[in-house]
């Protein structure tokens, strides 16, 4: 199955901006550390041509890309700085399935055998 990509009319502005500086941040930091896109590549195991995607912010790229470019060239705190633990460890919210009624669909007959 193809990898899906999202168009730029279906990620936020807000969103593109942040990649678009992600990859910015990724070439100045390739070049001031005398790296070639080739080297770069290789290090975190994509193409040379997903390389140039990336510096040039391509938002339709994975994420995992962008990070994995940004933690080898020693980015990760500046580019990333660590999530409240709340937001990720809080064990107090449960997931609650949603009544008939909430979910707005009608009720499975009773009689289904």
């Amino acid at each position: 199955m193809p990898k899906k990509t999202y168009s730029t009319a279906e990620i936020s502005i807000e969103t593109q901006e942040h990649v678009r500086m992600w990859g910015t941040a990724v070439k100045n930091q390739r070049i001031g550390q005398r790296q070639t896109a080739a080297q770069l590549a290789e290090q975190i195991k994509v193409s040379k041509p997903t390389i140039s995607r990336l510096e040039k912010g391509d938002a339709g790229m994975s994420v995992g890309t962008y990070l994995s470019a940004l933690f080898a060239l020693g980015l990760r705190a500046e580019a990333t700085p660590p999530l409240k633990q709340s937001l990720w460890q809080d064990e107090s919210r449960q997931r609650m399935r949603p009544t008939f009624d909430e979910w707005g669909e009608p009720k499975p007959p009773l009689d289904i055998w």
